[in-house]
């Protein structure tokens, strides 16, 4: 997909989520909005062809937005707009929304998910924009690639707390 691709499928994917987020509430009251202390080593991973205001660095071949902690919400990255979930792709190509356990030190809602009142429009939103980004290739690789290191994360946190 060229640069243009990219923006009308974001711009469309953005506007879908809108300020749509996980909790009716500010999650953030839960955890002193421990996913928005941003640093100069800790961001968010850009999608494959997602533009962002924000300062963004290579990582290990990713691009990374990074964040002071303080940001335009209008303008923040969708691993941003999702968290601590993400639209994970199975072997199948199956899209489902799965919570995000590389973000398990940060975020209460993974690890109390059996005991939160979710806004199910979130879910069903965020599972519609995983469908328009498995479209394009280079989002789908990019989708089982994360898939695959949260399987890993969980494997691992169950293994802790087993």
């Amino acid at each position: 997909m060229d640069n243009n691709g990219y923006k009308k499928m974001y711009k469309k994917i953005y506007s879908l989520l809108g300020d749509t987020t996980p909790l009716k509430a500010d999650c953030g009251l839960l955890c002193s909005q421990r996913c928005c202390s941003g640093s100069q080593n800790i961001g968010m991973l850009l999608f494959p062809g997602e533009e962002t205001s924000l300062e963004v660095r290579e990582n290990n071949g990713r691009r990374l937005a990074l964040c002071s902690g303080k940001c335009d919400r209008a303008g923040r990255p969708l691993s941003c707009m999702i968290f601590p979930f993400f639209p994970a792709v199975d072997e199948r190509g199956k899209i489902s929304v799965v919570p995000d356990y590389r973000g398990v030190a940060l975020c209460p809602l993974i690890t109390n998910s059996e005991v939160i009142a979710f806004n199910g429009r979130f879910f069903k939103k965020l599972l519609k924009a995983g469908k328009l980004l498995a479209k394009d290739s280079g989002c789908r690789e990019f989708m089982k690639e994360i898939t695959g290191e949260i399987n890993e994360a969980k494997e691992l946190y169950s293994r802790l707390e087993g």
